[in-house]
């Protein structure tokens, strides 16, 4: 119950588990921000928007072909950020938790079905059997990981490890990210020259922000790797973090 009113009344989807496709394709994450506000809109209204976004999912080719469900691609699920619906039931306060927790979830769910149909034209394209089970799961695994959706693979244990930590699978995702896959005996080559070249674009455009808030106000920006301000801007006492939760695992290594 705490952990999902921590979570509302913001739109952080975008700022967190979606800040790699923001670095990686702007196209789809730009798109999906600007939705992301109809759907509050929506959901202060009282509508759910999340069952329309489903029905528009589930109707894609890619879903009707069952490409989706053999990506194991994570649609139509609940996102661990809002664990509790109870919180709804709150007057007042009630509908804009609702309303802020259908803009993640509903976020979550229509750019992974994005990135989805991009990658899998574009390894089609490249010869890759997306219809072979073991391609189709790897490529999926990758797309989760670029929204925040890690598998941590505990089955029906993944629900109170998600009590006990903040967001497992988030965490899980950016191990993933970071090390492009490279210990999931799983992963294909191709997805891991993927995650890759997803990496050097995160890196890059992180290390570009970072550089220029350097440059336009000197000593803002924390380079050492040890610190725990590393890859933060500091402004006054409040730190923004650019990277997304990435830069707490480099200085935890």
């Amino acid at each position: 119950f705490t952990k999902s009113v921590l979570s509302s009344v913001d739109n952080s989807f975008f700022g967190r588990q979606g800040l790699k496709v923001l670095t990686t394709h702007p196209s789809i994450w730009f798109k999906n921000m600007g939705k992301s506000f109809n759907i509050i809109a929506k959901g202060l209204k009282g509508e759910d928007a999340v069952a329309g976004i489903r029905a528009e999912i589930y109707g894609r080719p890619n879903s009707l072909n069952g490409l989706y469900e053999k990506m194991k691609l994570d649609v139509g699920i609940m996102e661990e950020a809002f664990p509790s619906t109870l919180p709804e039931k709150i007057p007042l306060f009630g509908r804009v938790f609702k309303a802020s927790g259908q803009a993640f979830t509903g976020s979550a769910y229509r750019m992974r079905a994005d990135l989805a149909d991009l990658l899998i034209k574009k390894a089609q394209k490249s010869g890759v059997d997306m219809q072979d089970k073991a391609n189709a799961q790897s490529w999926g695994k990758l797309i989760n990981s670029m929204t925040g959706r890690g598998s941590i693979g505990l089955g029906r244990y993944e629900a109170p490890v998600n009590v006990l930590l903040f967001s497992p699978k988030f965490m899980k995702s950016n191990i993933d990210y970071l090390t492009v896959h490279m210990f999931d005996r799983t992963a294909t080559k191709a997805v891991k020259i993927e995650a890759a070249k997803n990496l050097a674009k995160t890196v890059s455009s992180i290390g570009g922000v970072l550089l220029l808030a350097d440059k336009l106000q000197p000593g803002s920006v924390e380079w050492d790797p040890r610190s725990s301000d590393f890859g933060k801007i500091r402004i006054g006492d409040t730190r923004f973090d650019v990277t997304g939760g990435l830069g707490s695992f480099v200085t935890l290594v």
